[in-house]
């Protein structure tokens, strides 16, 4: 399962800004970029954390009453938690749905190894 989506979201960083970006999720990373226009294309289109391994998500929850934004909250302290707004409730829906789906395959994966019945 290394099928790319990407979602137009609105991420909102450490300072309470509200940035543009796409959130891509494939099957075993999420992927953070900006979203580029016409004026800006060779302008600084690097973020600082381009991707991150799903398996260093501890949960992604629906949060705020709209039921159009998320948060993801890693496994380690110092990567914070990260709030995400969507376009729409179906679109935040897909995207926990998503990452909930990976982190269950992961998580049973886990447990075969560690009871050897995966080779």
């Amino acid at each position: 399962m290394r099928v790319l989506q990407e979602w137009k979201i609105i991420k909102t960083n450490r300072n309470g800004k509200r940035q543009e970006r796409v959130l891509g999720i494939d099957g075993s990373k999420i992927y953070n970029s900006k979203r580029l226009d016409k004026q800006r294309v060779l302008a600084s289109s690097q973020v600082t954390h381009r991707e991150r391994d799903i398996l260093e998500v501890k949960t992604i929850e629906i949060s705020g009453n709209d039921n159009k934004s998320f948060k993801i909250k890693y496994k380690e302290a110092s990567k914070g938690e990260h709030e995400y707004t969507c376009e729409t409730q179906q679109q935040c829906q897909e995207i926990v749905g998503k990452v909930q789906f990976i982190m269950g395959l992961n998580k049973q994966k886990e447990e075969q190894l560690r009871r050897g019945t995966i080779f």
